[in-house]
């Protein structure tokens, strides 16, 4: 701005902080404008064509500055941070960029056509600023500007989709490059930088005159759309902008469907998966819309509109379904939701397909229609269930195309819930008999075509051990056959051979016994389909070594009885199914033999075992586990080790109570964990200048980060008990003091002296207090004034206010809340002072705190009331 422009803004500004309308607030002691149309309204008639040119011409380069630490990863920030150079900064401030982006969307939302000094509209302005950003722009250039496109769409909507859509009409798009996620080294997913991309054509979308545009734009960058951790996908905020009940964008539902047409002719792939988002109904999310854009919000949906959109949406569905057995079986997915005409057109466009369908394709469009056909079945009484009538048509289709051998409905048999024929397994034993007389009836059609017939039912149901079951009813002859899937096949093989076993073995006692010995490279895959009894142990125990190994390498021991359960524990342990045996333990009713349950929790930490993948919820097994332990009065130290070992594991659903009583008792223990947690002194070089790793230490990065974030865990959930406590009650004055020196000592031989009053001070704010309430408590207090060390006071201080951790309240609640604690800190400081001085002080401290904590909130809710 100009000096004649500054002198201006100066005489008006003192004019603007009076009244109650006055458009400047004060806040933390900052005066600033409630909102920027009230800064521009206030101070833009003293602006000359010479502040607007200036504008102009720097704003791009402001705006367009590169983020040095935009390519950085998480764990690269976090090094910045600690380093003595910090984090890479661009030049111009955020506070900086961003009000320029401001500028730019309110000279051209809110000025607009009107004419400004020098002869050029509020409109031509800000879209020169947007044109020279963002054409041609190169992925650097769109990087940079990520977090102001909202702004920056506001600012020239059409300008902003124009460079948007240049940007994509080339090879490699560079505005795609804003979907392309940066790992976070945490295994925590990667982050990308669409969002705000996605955010400002999301506000485009409430112009009527750009809702086609931005619907085109939307659909070209979900055909182009990798894919990522975000849920904020292009393709969500096209289907929200056209959503059919809750629309986020302009227009009518007529509209909308035009804008899918637009978006079919130019991203045919993402115009279909539009289709069925829209006709899924799936709640949108919902978009904010522009900040300065006086765009009127979509006008209110009646049901017709909802009704007219579906019929013209089928219509749009079975032409895009084409031949594409996959896409006609979604379509028909969603049949319940059309009218009859709707319907229709989806069975006429099957129909129209079916020449040109192969064997699968064509099993794969009846599997999709009879499932849903099933599911009105089986639920007729619902409001959304389709009557007989309208499933006739439907159900004559999947008669009329049956493939040879088999029946359309033949895989709902082997379901969980055979609905479409009248079968509710929930009623009485008749329909049970009824079942297996029908899937019996089921085999014998598809055995007219051979076996593989019949494999073809079992990968195609739910349930593939039904159908061996039902096989196994109906004839012998295949036998052979169908065990051979024992071994080596597809899971719903396998599954279908094991219920043809099972059938076998309620049929003979003997029959497994003379199969395994018949077949014996199957033996172990054998027993295994037979339930876990002292029949069954005793024969695998009586088979080759090897065959045992391979039975309970695999066995699932499920439905052990609890008297079974030491023995097939100890089996699986022998194995190296430590996990496995952990959970069979675990859920054992009666509860784990001590010392098997000790040797399993154990078995991983001194040998290899089996992945813990294949454990179902190791946390939730692990903590019972060592909870039973405890209550059955295991070894304190050896449930502390466990604890320490499992810690990763257990880290957000188990305390390590036994591992903070060990703490407090073994002040070695503590040091370890600190050691872990922190490097030696830097200006010491103790336990490092020989160049091999400290106590504590490890030369596997990996393991030490490991090791690390488990010791910072421990520590940090150590509340209880105190330090010097050897029963878990309040220590003696003695107790405590010992343990301390101890640390101090051990601490400082090890080069870590200088982290003393950090870990000391942690680790005395623990939650006990004296019966009176009061903290801290006396041995604490003691403690204090015979070391007399300020830093530790310090450090005590603050971590007591860290246990506080996040906080809530209401918008207008203010302080209260740390008054509260501040009047307590404070009574107790009245307690303790004349015994305990420097806790006195340490309290006193506390409810400063507090108070200051209390007028803050006090402030900000003062100045929510003011908005």
């Amino acid at each position: 701005m100009t000096d004649r422009g500054w002198r201006a803004t100066a005489r008006d500004l003192s004019t603007l902080t009076s009244g109650e309308d006055a458009p400047l607030l004060l806040r933390d002691r900052r005066w600033e404008f409630a909102d920027p149309v009230d800064a521009w309204d206030a101070l833009s008639h003293a602006l000359t064509a010479e502040d607007l040119e200036a504008f102009q011409s720097l704003a791009p380069g402001v705006l367009g500055e590169s983020d040095p630490a935009s390519g950085l990863t998480a764990r690269e920030r976090i090094a910045a941070w600690l380093s003595e150079t910090g984090v890479p900064r661009r030049r111009h401030s955020y506070t900086l960029r961003h009000g320029m982006a401001t500028t730019a969307a309110i000279l051209g939302a809110i000025v607009g056509e009107r004419e400004l000094p020098g002869g050029s509209t509020g409109q031509q302005r800000a879209s020169r600023v947007v044109r020279e950003l963002l054409h041609d722009a190169d992925v650097a250039r769109w990087h940079a500007v990520a977090d102001l496109l909202p702004l920056l769409a506001e600012a020239s909507p059409e300008g902003f989709l124009a460079c948007v859509e240049h940007s994509l009409d080339g090879t490699d798009p560079p505005v795609m490059s804003l979907f392309a996620e940066t790992p976070d080294d945490f295994g925590l997913g990667g982050q990308s930088a669409h969002s705000p991309l996605l955010w400002a054509l999301e506000s485009l979308a409430l112009s009527p005159a750009l809702l086609s545009r931005v619907a085109v734009v939307l659909g070209r960058l979900a055909d182009q759309d990798p894919g990522g951790r975000l849920a904020n996908r292009p393709s969500a905020s096209l289907a929200a902008a056209l959503h059919l009940r809750i629309p986020q964008g302009a227009g009518d539902a007529a509209t909308r469907i035009a804008a899918l047409d637009a978006v079919r002719t130019v991203a045919p792939t993402a115009a279909w998966r539009l289709a069925l988002d829209l006709v899924s109904h799936a709640n949108p999310g919902m978009i904010s819309g522009p900040k300065f854009r006086d765009w009127p919000r979509p006008p209110q949906v009646t049901v017709d509109d909802v009704v007219d959109a579906l019929d013209a949406l089928a219509l749009r569905i079975a032409d895009g379904a084409g031949a594409d057995p996959d896409r006609l079986a979604a379509a028909f997915a969603l049949v319940h939701r059309f009218r009859e005409p709707g319907r229709l057109a989806l069975l006429k466009a099957a129909e129209a397909a079916w020449p040109d369908l192969q064997e699968d394709g064509r099993r794969t469009v009846l599997a999709g229609l009879a499932e849903r056909v099933a599911m009105h079945c089986r639920h007729p009484d619902a409001g959304w269930a389709l009557p007989d009538q309208a499933l006739q048509p439907l159900e004559a289709f999947l008669d009329a195309h049956a493939l040879p051998g088999s029946h359309p409905d033949d895989a709902e048999l082997f379901s969980w819930r055979p609905f479409r024929r009248g079968l509710n397994l929930n009623r009485e034993d008749a329909d049970l008999e009824a079942l297996a007389s029908a899937r019996a009836e089921a085999v014998r059609r598809r055995l007219r075509d051979g076996l593989p017939a019949v494999l073809r039912l079992a990968e195609a149901s739910k349930l593939p051990a039904a159908v061996g079951d039902a096989l196994a009813s109906v004839t012998t002859a295949h036998d052979s056959v169908v065990l051979d899937h024992l071994a080596g096949s597809s899971q719903a093989l396998h599954a279908m051979a094991a219920g043809l076993a099972a059938h076998r073995q309620r049929e003979d006692a003997g029959w497994l016994a003379a199969t395994a010995a018949a077949r014996p490279a199957q033996a172990a895959a054998l027993c295994r389909t037979a339930a876990v009894d002292e029949t069954l142990l005793t024969l695998v125990d009586g088979l080759e070594a090897d065959t045992q190994d391979d039975f309970w390498r695999d066995m699932q021991p499920l439905g052990v009885s609890d008297d079974l359960t030491p023995t097939v524990a100890r089996r699986l342990l022998e194995r190296g199914r430590a996990w496995t045996a952990i959970e069979l333990l675990s859920d054992a009713s009666t509860g784990a033999d001590r010392d098997l349950a000790i040797q399993a929790l154990m078995a991983p930490a001194l040998a290899a075992t089996e992945d813990i993948s294949r454990a179902q919820s190791p946390e939730y097994t692990i903590g019972c586990l060592l909870d039973r332990l405890e209550e059955a009065g295991a070894d304190d130290n050896l449930l502390a080790d466990l604890e320490w070992f499992y810690q990763p594991l257990l880290d957000h659903s188990r305390r390590p109570t036994a591992l903070h009583r060990e703490l407090a008792r073994n002040p070695a223990r503590f040091v370890n964990l600190v050691s872990l947690l922190y490097p030696p002194d830097l200006h010491t070089g103790a336990a490092s200048g020989d160049g091999e790793p400290a106590d504590g230490e490890t030369t596997d990065n990996a393991a030490s980060s490991r090791a690390s974030t488990a010791a910072w865990a421990v520590l940090h959930e150590w509340r209880t008990p105190l330090p010097g406590s050897v029963d878990g009650r309040l220590p003696t004055t003695e107790d405590m003091l010992r343990w301390v020196e101890s640390v101090r000592e051990k601490l400082t031989a090890s080069g870590r002296a200088c982290v003393l009053p950090r870990v000391l001070g942690t680790a005395l704010s623990g939650a006990l207090t004296d019966d009176d309430g009061t903290w801290p408590s006396k041995p604490v207090r003691d403690v204090l004034e015979i070391l007399r060390d300020t830093d530790l006071d310090r450090h005590l201080a603050v971590a007591k206010m860290n246990q506080r951790g996040v906080t809530g309240r209401g918008v207008y609640d203010g302080g209260a809340p740390e008054r509260a604690l501040a009047d307590q800190y404070s009574a107790a400081a009245d307690r303790v002072r004349g015994r305990w001085p420097r806790s006195g002080a340490l309290l006193d401290g506390l409810s400063r705190s507090y108070h200051e904590d209390a007028r803050r909130e006090d402030r900000s809710a003062e100045s929510e009331g003011d908005r």
